[in-house]
């Protein structure tokens, strides 16, 4: 006989700048690939999981905050047989600005996968992506301050294949 517990429960807010915040979503996932979801945040800010089994999961908090840019923070929670864990996120607005131009011998690059990683005061890792334009051109704007990694990547299907180029900067 196989009997299932009711499993673990994983709640919180999405806020910005302490704000309630609508239009983003939640994903979830353990590490041991043994599960996986997804949620829409509430126009409260609030979302919820349930029947998830015990373990250590992965909260992923993303949304597309206006043109390409796309924000993703994570954090890490431990579930617990007919518990509930509270995860909140707070997102930064901040201020920083990034932009730039990606080329190759001299010319624009366009399709080019941009990807920034910020450490926020809070020690939260928090990501935004996109693609540059036809002019090879992007821009995040709203990021917070901290250290950051950009990365690049280019992916080819003729003769010069995938490239890829990481940098630090400090927004």
């Amino acid at each position: 006989q196989i009997v299932m517990g009711s499993g673990g429960s994983i709640k919180g807010t999405v806020s910005v700048d302490g704000k309630p915040a609508s239009g983003y979503g939640i994903s979830l996932y353990y590490p041991d690939g043994g599960y996986q979801n997804n949620v829409n945040v509430g126009s409260n800010g609030e979302y919820t999981f349930t029947g998830l089994p015990e373990g250590t999961a992965m909260l992923n908090v993303y949304g597309n905050q206006g043109g390409a840019m796309r924000r993703d923070i994570q954090k890490q929670a431990v579930v617990v047989a007919d518990q509930v864990t509270t995860v909140d996120f707070d997102i930064v607005a901040g201020t920083a600005v990034l932009e730039g131009a990606v080329t190759r011998g001299g010319q624009p690059v366009s399709g080019a996968y941009i990807n920034v990683m910020v450490k926020t005061e809070a020690e939260n890792q928090e990501g935004a992506g996109g693609q540059t334009d036809a002019k090879g051109a992007f821009r995040f704007d709203g990021l917070p301050p901290g250290p950051a990694t950009v990365m690049v990547h280019i992916n080819d299907q003729g003769a010069s294949g995938q490239q890829m180029r990481s940098f630090r900067v400090e927004l």
